[in-house]
């Protein structure tokens, strides 16, 4: 089971077949717990990952009007369009408008809700972290 299969189960789509769980899916002692809905992200770990708190984005106010986050925004899209991504990722990401929404239906924004909640933070060695899910 990979990191992204409940979510998968709660939106009723296939788990995925590739087995790239490359992780340890059980919880570490000091993982940090999110609050589904809350601003309190639990208590860091010091020197792990993350922005110090209080610290600004570089790019926070700007619009594709800057030279440099319209030259990010290009980089991106080059990059998507040279691995193909915008040509497969309709096969991965349906488009579910209107009553093909499951989102709409409250049993589902309950289950996601309720899916949400079980998350927390693992921290790798480098000082990335994914998202880890209690069962």
């Amino acid at each position: 089971m990979n990191i992204y299969d409940p979510i998968s189960i709660a939106l009723n789509i296939a788990p995925s077949k590739n087995n790239c769980n490359h992780y340890d899916d059980s919880i570490p002692e000091d993982a940090i717990f999110v609050l589904y809905g809350g601003n309190n992200l639990g208590e860091k770990r010091p020197g792990i990952g993350g922005v110090p708190k209080g610290t600004t984005p570089w790019n926070k106010g700007l619009t594709s009007a800057d030279p440099r986050v319209k030259k990010n925004s290009e980089n991106m899209s080059k990059a998507k369009k040279e691995s193909g991504f915008y040509n497969d990722c309709g096969k991965y990401l349906p488009k579910l408008l209107g009553d093909k929404n499951p989102m709409k239906k409250p049993e589902h924004k309950a289950r996601m809700s309720a899916l949400a909640k079980t998350r927390y933070r693992i921290y790798k060695e480098d000082g990335t972290w994914f998202w880890g899910y209690k069962s």
